[in-house]
């Protein structure tokens, strides 16, 4: 029997009939958005509840190893389907990595009508693909619960229009644009976008504005041997397997998941709703007393609540629903705060992780290794970085052009290495780190 008609049979039965004040108490509009107990009933027994090691179970049928990585843009996208709880999500690494693979197979699970891909969008031509509205005389585009997947980093002049949109400053957002006319007259343009949608950005280019970063979670795919070595196994059963992508498809736990998505899609819930705060004030206390807080802290919070927000959709049966509010147990909260402080420290210095990669696997284990060669160091030089042979992983993947142009100066900016000039050789630049060396 259909969920609507279920529904339908029990309002009948117990005689609801609701006024209009009464259901705007209880935060709905309708009858019809009331999700009644027999409703609910039926979803958990379709939907057990599951845990982060089944989600990346069932992920890890098309993306291998990047557990953290995949499963916090699973749960990102799954908070298209809130009112305002969206989480933006940056992938930045070398090519070849896998950052645009993980996006695109994560967003297979999703309804396709809600996806929307770009593989380049100029800074006027995102603006203009909307649909006109002659009412208003503006074009349109409604991006309210859908998910943006750009699969180049955008033109920097595009990220900057679009930072209200990421910073969630208002539900409709009105933009003036400037377009030429048949006669080469410059003709403005009203562009309005609606809603919040989950924006994700695909780059390998690590130069993004602090106003970007401070908007998005910053992740990068692993980049190791062993990651290697599974994906290239499992590109090799592909190709000798023709029907492996269909047996895919056809999993049945990966089908119920794309069910289960289905219903969160249409239950319409608005967000959730943290009756207990104290694993979160802990959080920051500890915080607080052991390393201070940062200003990036503000920003960082409402990450952490957009995570605990889709393990909360995640098992929205076995959650309490008040009106369209899910309330989450601290069990989201507990698994939503250890999930976020496995990518913490790359969010509060602002960079990357693969170049806080890079300075835990190359620059720290250079400097240590001149230092015990010779203690009266003057610092480390590019050249001494370029040489140090690391068995897979970053080092591999990072050019001297690159280790200049963007490395060095992320690493500089973000406090974590110092540069100083050769005091035997002027022209050169000599490098100190600053984390992970201090009581050495």
């Amino acid at each position: 029997m259909a969920i609507s008609e279920i529904k339908r049979i029990f309002m009948e039965e117990k005689g609801i009939e609701l006024t209009k004040e009464e259901l705007e108490k209880m935060g709905l509009e309708t009858e019809e958005d009331i999700i009644t107990k027999d409703e609910i009933e039926v979803y958990r027994t379709i939907f057990p509840e599951l845990t982060l090691d089944d989600i990346e179970r069932i992920l890890s049928l098309t993306i291998k190893r990047d557990k953290v990585i995949k499963l916090i843009t699973f749960l990102g996208m799954l908070t298209a389907y809130t009112d305002k709880s969206q989480l933006n999500i940056s992938f930045i690494a070398p090519a070849s990595t896998g950052k645009s693979h993980i996006a695109l197979e994560v967003a297979k699970l999703f309804p396709q009508e809600d996806i929307k891909k770009y593989a380049y969008a100029s800074p006027t031509a995102f603006f203009h693909t909307g649909e006109y509205d002659k009412e208003t005389n503006s074009i349109k585009h409604d991006l309210e619960r859908k998910i943006l997947i750009f699969l180049d980093q955008p033109h920097s002049e595009l990220l900057a229009k679009l930072r209200p949109l990421l910073s969630h400053d208002e539900k409709e957002l009105i933009f003036k644009i400037t377009d030429k006319n048949k006669k080469g007259q410059n003709k403005t343009k009203t562009i309005i976008l609606k809603g919040f949608p989950v924006v994700i950005f695909c780059s390998s280019n690590s130069f993004i504005d602090e106003q970007e970063t401070s908007r998005v979670i910053l992740l990068s795919p692993e980049m190791n041997e062993e990651k290697y070595e599974e994906v290239i196994m499992q590109q090799i059963e592909m190709h000798s397997n023709k029907n492996l992508e269909q047996e895919i498809e056809n999993n049945t736990e990966r089908e119920l998941l794309k069910k289960r998505i289905k219903v969160i899609k249409n239950l319409k819930f608005e967000g959730i709703e943290i009756k207990d705060f104290d694993l979160i004030y802990q959080y920051y206390s500890d915080k607080k007393n052991n390393q201070g807080l940062l200003s990036t802290d503000m920003r960082n919070s409402y990450k952490i609540f957009s995570i605990i927000t889709g393990l909360t959709l995640l098992n929205f049966p076995h959650r309490e629903i008040k009106g369209k509010y899910l309330i989450a147990n601290p069990k989201d909260i507990e698994i939503g705060l250890n999930l976020w402080k496995e990518v913490e420290k790359y969010q509060n210095f602002g960079i990357p992780p693969f170049i806080y990669w890079y300075y835990e696997q190359v620059v720290i284990p250079v400097y240590k290794k001149k230092m015990k060669e010779n203690p009266e160091l003057k610092g480390i030089k590019k050249k001494d970085l370029i040489s140090y042979q690391v068995k897979g992983g970053a080092q591999k993947l990072i050019s001297e052009k690159r280790l200049r142009i963007e490395i060095l100066p992320t690493l500089i900016n973000s406090g974590l290495i110092r540069e100083e000039k050769d005091p035997e050789d002027k022209r050169e630049k000599i490098y100190f780190p600053v984390e992970g060396v201090k009581n050495e």
